[in-house]
């Protein structure tokens, strides 16, 4: 199935009109980068339990934290404002980032994004990773402006490696089937070329070239 996007891209009706203008970042952008600095600081302590008063604990909301990044990736990949922006990219590499230990990585003995279990749920059985992969693009397409291409694509590319390549590529195949914005061929093509330069850990150093030369180039946007 397509992934859950509000329809994107393709003139969606009411409702989905509604929640885009009830949710933009741009109409209070020092409320978007204050509720994405919430989310960030949220995720980075989310293991840890609170205690309150009388002995109380506070303990980490998996299911709050996967409807923020749902709307971060949703919401935040689509504003034009440039502070909100860069706060949005920021928060939501820093969340994938942080999914493996960089000494982890490195050994590669941890599982797909181990240090956040309710990340890796949300991105496979809540189709998270379709969801990040489809508005990533769609905000390289022109959904962001273009002086954000350039950390667009890093994302990307930090989810390909957190993921691991045959995760990402059934994200990938996913996505591209809803992608209406290119020829089939074009998309075999992209989903081969991109593939192959997750494999092989982008030797050829052109992974960025080609999300760019695939969804569009740079476009113009408000700075």
């Amino acid at each position: 199935s397509p992934p859950d996007d509000d329809n994107e891209g393709g003139g969606g009706g009411g409702r989905e009109a509604h929640q885009a203008n009830l949710y933009s970042f741009d109409e209070d952008p020092e409320l978007a980068i204050a509720f994405t600095r919430f989310f960030e600081s949220y995720m980075l302590t989310g293991s840890r339990t609170c205690s309150g008063k009388g002995g109380a604990t506070s303990r980490f909301d998996v299911g709050f934290a996967a409807k923020c990044a749902e709307l971060l990736f949703k919401f935040g990949l689509r504003t034009q404002e440039r502070r909100a922006g860069k706060e949005v990219i920021s928060c939501l590499s820093k969340l994938i980032s942080s999914a493996r230990k960089k000494e982890e990585l490195k050994r590669g003995e941890v599982p797909p994004m181990g240090s956040h279990p309710w990340l890796q749920d949300w991105m496979i059985r809540g189709k998270g990773g379709n969801l990040a992969i489809f508005t990533l693009m769609l905000a390289a397409n022109g959904a962001m402006p273009s002086f954000q291409l350039r950390q667009l694509v890093i994302v990307l590319r930090q989810l390909s490696v957190v993921a691991g390549s045959k995760l990402f590529a059934e994200w990938l195949q996913t996505v591209l089937i809803a992608w209406d914005k290119n020829k089939a061929g074009v998309k075999k093509k992209f989903y081969e070329e991109l593939m192959d330069s997750v494999n092989t850990n982008d030797r050829k150093n052109n992974f960025k070239m080609l999300v760019k030369r695939f969804c569009g180039g740079k476009k113009k946007g408000r700075k």
